[in-house]
Formats: structure tokens, sequence, C-alpha cells
């Protein structure tokens, strides 16, 4: 994808493939969009990033190992957010389906937008037409005896 950092170059101020040691993948970013970088992040390794839309990461953004993004449409994650191991976050379903007598698309892609201050668990998975407020939590696979499922927090 093409490159833009809106932000002054600092040495290091973002760093793919950041080493860690839950993961021993590459981080795999590709695609003909827009990777927007608007100051410090960090992408952990073994992250398999698709960018074919707009994928706009703010400032202090952390992207933890083996997440995986597919962005077609437009993705924002907004500031002071991060993304726990294992999470997917994808604003397409992959298979467009078509209204042959009206012909337009019935499930079309949608963009996603992450707020200030979000914080994704481990294994969250999120889909096309998210809008997160700021500081919110999500969580996945809640394993308290009692409760399972998908848990968030939102102001």
């Amino acid at each position: 994808p093409q490159i833009i950092i809106n932000a002054p170059l600092e040495r290091g101020m973002i760093e793919i493939g950041k080493p860690a040691k839950k993961s021993f993948g590459k981080t795999k970013i590709s695609g003909s969009g827009k990777l927007i970088f608007a100051g410090h992040s960090i992408i952990w390794e073994g992250c398999h990033i698709e960018v074919y839309g707009k994928l706009d990461i703010r400032e202090n953004v952390l992207i933890s190992v083996d997440v995986s993004i597919f962005c077609f449409n437009e993705i924002v994650m907004k500031a002071n957010s991060r993304i726990g191991f294992d999470s997917v976050m994808m604003d397409s379903d992959f298979h467009p389906i078509i209204d042959i007598l009206g012909k337009s698309y019935i499930n079309p892609t949608q963009s996603i937008k992450i707020g200030d201050y979000n914080w994704l668990g481990a294994e969250v998975m999120v889909l096309k037409g998210t809008k997160t407020p700021a500081h919110c939590t999500m969580l996945s696979k809640i394993k308290t005896p009692g409760i399972t499922g998908l848990f968030g927090k939102c102001p």
C-alpha cells in the first residue's frame, strides 16, 4: 500500500514486526490502498494486514501479535487504542451479494471506527459497520463460570 505519515518524522516512531515471545510469524502488509500513520505506533510480529481502502492509524496505537486486518473500505483506529493478540478486524464480508433485479449490492463494505482509548482484548472479531465511542473495552471468549460470549463496556 501507499504509506502516508501525517506527523513530524522521528526515529523509531513506527515499529512494524516488533518481536514478541508469543509469535514466530512475520508481519505481512500488502494491498494497493493507503496506510496512514498519525504518530507513534507499534505493530507486533505475526500480523497480517491487507489494505485496499484506507487504513488510518492514529497516534500511539498498539496492534498486538498475530492480528489480522482486512481493509477494503475504511478502518480508523483513533489515538491510544490497543488491539489484543489474535484479533481480527474486517470491513468486508468478502462475498458480495448482488440484487440482480436492482443491480445493487445488498451487503456492501462498511467503515470501522475505533474510538480514542479503546482496548480490544485477545481474540476479538471486529466486523464491518462497527463504531465505538472513546474509552471502550471489548473482550471475547469469557471463561468465567456462568458467563460466556462477548463482553463490552463503553461509557
